[in-house]
């Protein structure tokens, strides 16, 4: 087992992107995606992945620790947009030291795995992000991202409405395969609040 970092973590999600067939393993998604499991953890279990916080760059959030590992092997503005060698990889999920850590690296590369570099560029330049993005240190810090996502939990799920019976469908991207039912959007945002409790208090099952 070991302690989780930004660049260890995002050796995880590569090999298992590789495992299921997806290519692009390139910095700049992966730095996107180490940021979803991040966050994702915040929101879900009340604590820290690991200690560093993200820097809102140009292109989204980055972990500055893995971005300099992966930069110096070689040049690095090509190199955010290649896939890091298999051969380069030195950990996989069965170095992770719990379940939920397991759980939350295959929620989110069964999520948001498939997403284009790019894509998740765009999903991650929030206004949280572009609030760090024009400060100083552009550093974005645990405590008001989390808070910012639990909030916003709303955004993190596809909502489907039928107007004509007045009932709108959620799809969440959160838990996987978890559908529901509401007859107002008020009831919608009220039962996503509560799911948030739940599944910060360990009531909900996740990526079954």
């Amino acid at each position: 087992m070991i302690k989780i970092t930004a660049e260890k973590l995002g050796h995880i999600i590569a090999n298992k992107c590789i495992s299921l067939g997806i290519r692009d393993t390139s910095q700049l998604k992966l730095q996107k995606l180490v940021f979803l499991a991040w966050v994702f953890y915040g929101v879900l279990y009340g604590k820290k992945l690991f200690n560093e916080n993200p820097l809102a760059w140009k292109k989204g959030p980055v972990f500055r620790s893995f971005s300099k590992r992966v930069m110096l092997l070689d040049d690095g503005e090509r190199r955010r947009y290649e896939p890091i060698r298999a051969e380069e990889l030195k950990y996989s999920i069965e170095d992770l030291e719990s379940r939920e850590m397991v759980d939350l690296v295959e929620g989110i590369v069964y999520d948001f795995g498939k997403m284009s570099a790019e894509e998740l560029v765009e999903k991650t330049h929030t206004d949280i992000w572009q609030e760090a993005h024009k400060s100083k240190l552009q550093s974005m810090e645990w405590e008001k991202v989390i808070k910012y996502y639990k909030n916003n939990l709303v955004e993190l799920v596809i909502k489907e409405e039928d107007k004509k019976a007045k009932v709108f469908t959620v799809r969440s991207s959160v838990i996987s395969g978890l559908i529901l039912e509401y007859e107002s959007y008020k009831d919608f945002i009220t039962e996503i609040q509560d799911i948030a409790s739940d599944i910060i208090k360990g009531n909900y099952v996740l990526y079954t």
